[in-house]
């Protein structure tokens, strides 16, 4: 049991991290962080348990932060069996809005 609670702590560690280069002040790294996972997120799945961590990123000061969650939680939408984009639709909806603008 000690080992699943290592690995559990380990994907934590990993995904806190991944979210917080998401939102890094050097803008080159963040955005090439954003590619690769929109990248990997068509492929496989690997990244939809971050799509809550995503998400929180639509309330950032910045909105390129806020565009990559949003970027991010839509690119989670082949893998949304349980409907978690079009339960948090309204959340979205704001970010739609600004990239239309």
């Amino acid at each position: 049991m000690a080992g699943i609670s290592l690995i559990l702590m380990c994907e934590e560690y990993y995904m806190n991290n991944i979210i917080k280069a998401l939102q890094d002040k050097d803008d080159k790294k963040a955005y090439a962080l954003f590619k690769e996972i929109g990248t990997r997120s068509a492929a496989s799945d690997e990244y939809y348990s971050c799509f809550d961590d995503f998400l929180g990123l639509l309330n950032a000061k910045s909105s390129y932060v806020g565009t990559r969650g949003f970027a991010l939680c839509c690119a989670q939408a082949r893998w949304d069996e349980s409907g978690k984009l079009q339960k948090h639709f309204q959340l979205c909806l704001p970010c739609c809005m600004m990239i239309n603008q």
